[in-house]
């Protein structure tokens, strides 16, 4: 029997390992936003020192094996809900720029819709997510008493699309669409707002939980915060300096502790880190995941 699939599938790594980067006027992306935390002067989105790396074209030194279909699919969930948008008359337009010359941003948003309550035009971002894992589906559709919320990243992306287009769309959505197509409600829709108070304009979350209307104001995320992150990298790029690290790879026994205690590490993680903290270290997820940690970032934090 000839394999289908995996004919695809290698199909699939091939295309990906075609797609070779290429030198380009430097522009930030709101896929990955840097924000600065007014309360804490932290960065809370993507590592100034990733983005940095990334746009001078700095090799990987994190590669993991795609394993998951999902991450070969590209666009297919993205393509499917716009279609369906169409075929419900409430596609207005799709893939198109958003722009912030003064500060060197660009962007393209997923689509715009044309809400037929209010007749308005309002802005989207899709997303696709693992609604058969429970601490993802969790994070994201909460439960009896944890209230959803939408990824930082992505609400980060769409916050910032929202300030660009400010003056002609009042609202932009979040779509997350389950890619394990289990049922309807693993799907969810999050509406985004500016909400200004004192001149700061923070994102304003509204969603549906325990079958009620629920909204909330992220103070962490704000215009300011995040033009002030978008200044001070281009400052870096100016200057030609890489910037310090906004996270940390590995944490201290005494940091585990304190996360853990305010449930900010899982039990299950705990444990694994507890019975073998050698081969089973704990840190910021964003350092697990960054392209550039395991060898690159380290090398210039040493030669600091």
């Amino acid at each position: 029997m000839y394999d289908i699939f995996t004919r695809i599938r290698e199909g699939l790594e091939a295309k990906e390992s075609r797609r070779i980067p290429t030198k380009t006027l430097l522009n930030l992306n709101p896929s990955s936003q840097a924000c600065i935390d007014l309360s804490t002067n932290e960065n809370m989105g993507t590592c100034l020192r990733q983005i940095w790396f990334n746009k001078n074209d700095f090799e990987r030194t994190n590669t993991m094996p795609v394993n998951n279909i999902s991450n070969l699919a590209g666009n297919w969930y993205e393509d499917w809900f716009v279609s369906e948008l169409k075929n419900c008359g409430l596609y207005y337009n799709s893939s198109f720029p958003a722009t912030d010359p003064q500060r060197l941003v660009k962007g393209i948003v997923d689509v715009a819709l044309l809400n037929p309550v209010s007749s308005e035009i309002e802005l989207g971002e899709v997303k696709s997510y693992d609604g058969s894992n429970y601490y993802g589906s969790q994070s994201v559709l909460g439960n009896k008493t944890i209230k959803p919320k939408p990824k930082d990243k992505h609400l980060l992306q769409a916050f910032r699309y929202s300030l660009i287009f400010k003056e002609t769309i009042k609202v932009n959505n979040l779509f997350y669409v389950d890619r394990a197509c289990s049922t309807w409600n693993k799907n969810k829709q999050f509406k985004i707002e500016l909400n200004t108070i004192n001149g700061i304009s923070y994102p304003k979350i509204s969603t549906v939980w325990n079958e009620e209307y629920y909204e909330y104001t992220d103070t962490r995320i704000s215009d300011k915060g995040i033009y002030l992150a978008e200044e001070t990298l281009l400052e870096y790029f100016g200057t030609n300096t890489v910037p310090p690290r906004d996270f940390i790879e590995e944490y201290s026994s005494a940091i585990i502790e304190e996360k853990y205690a305010s449930k900010e590490i899982p039990d299950y993680l705990y444990t694994k880190h507890k019975r073998d903290p050698l081969n089973n270290p704990i840190g910021s997820s964003s350092c697990k995941y960054c392209p550039y940690s395991k060898g690159l970032c380290k090398t210039y934090e040493d030669s600091l």
